[in-house]
């Protein structure tokens, strides 16, 4: 089992959030950047339909395919559809979401009933573009206000290596125990973000991280990153964990039981599963 030591113990608990490298094995990759190579093949074939033949650069590499995609044909073809955001819902996902390792470290913080959170990302930083760059804030805020007490952890976890130049997370040291705070809407991307005189005045870290690594973190935890200043597409994972006994912030959306020891006969076994519940909410 991947359980956290005393020392990691004490430094999520101090720092709210740990770098772990050599987490995850690329078997449990392959398949996840399988289904995204699949579904950004199915978009730009549609995309090719309608706009007549034109190149899909189906021989490109992973970090590079989308981008040029995109290129070709234009963001409002949006060839990721299939695979961005929420959208990655298949047996590859399901997979990593359930790899033992990370239940363990999980399990290891807010005990053994766990739950998928609902809330969850694929996402693609792409080159050169400024829009990408995220500003300070603090997962937590996108939630309803009954999950504010909910134990709960989050795991952001690159496909490809983060580094500084194509805009790997930053997080404020310690902030997680400096309280929720208030974000407005500001910047191009509308997303609710914390203004600078609500910063608390401790250290910021910044973390890059190996693909095969992980990093562990505090949903209270005040955190962004930059613009991809790259040539390479910086493709990531957001995970969430919950305690299935409480509320999710998410309740209009279905999450997944990952392992129980109370209700064993209710977690989900395959991502057919997954795609059930979600039909049910």
């Amino acid at each position: 089992m991947m359980l956290l030591n005393a020392t990691q113990h004490a430094e999520f608990s101090e720092q709210g959030y740990l770098l772990l490298e050599d987490l995850i094995p690329d078997e449990i990759f392959e398949p996840v950047i399988a289904d995204i190579e699949q579904g950004i093949e199915r978009g730009a074939l549609e995309a090719s339909e309608e706009h007549g033949t034109r190149n899909t650069f189906a021989a490109e590499p992973f970090d590079r395919r989308l981008a040029l995609v995109e290129e070709a044909f234009g963001e409002a073809a949006n060839v990721g559809r299939h695979v961005l955001y929420k959208s990655l819902k298949t047996a590859g996902m399901f997979g990593l979401m359930t790899h033992p390792g990370l239940l363990d470290l999980v399990e290891s913080i807010i005990g053994p009933e766990i739950l998928s959170h609902p809330q969850f990302n694929c996402q693609a930083k792409m080159p050169g573009e400024e829009i990408s760059k995220v500003r300070w804030h603090q997962d937590l805020v996108y939630l309803d206000a009954d999950a504010e007490e909910t134990p709960m952890v989050n795991l952001w976890i690159p496909l490809v290596d983060a580094t500084e130049a194509n805009g790997c997370l930053e997080v404020i040291s310690g902030s997680h125990r400096t309280g929720l705070k208030p974000h407005g809407r500001l910047g191009a991307t509308g997303k609710r973000d914390i203004s600078d005189e609500d910063l608390p005045s401790v250290s910021v870290a910044v973390c890059p991280v190996r693909r095969g690594g992980a990093i562990l973190f505090h949903p209270r935890l005040i955190h962004r990153s930059g613009p991809n200043r790259s040539e390479k597409i910086r493709w990531s994972i957001d995970i969430r964990y919950s305690d299935a006994d409480q509320p999710t912030g998410r309740e209009s959306v279905s999450g997944f039981l990952a392992r129980s020891r109370r209700r064993a006969t209710e977690v989900a076994a395959t991502h057919l599963d997954w795609l059930r519940l979600m039909e049910q909410a």
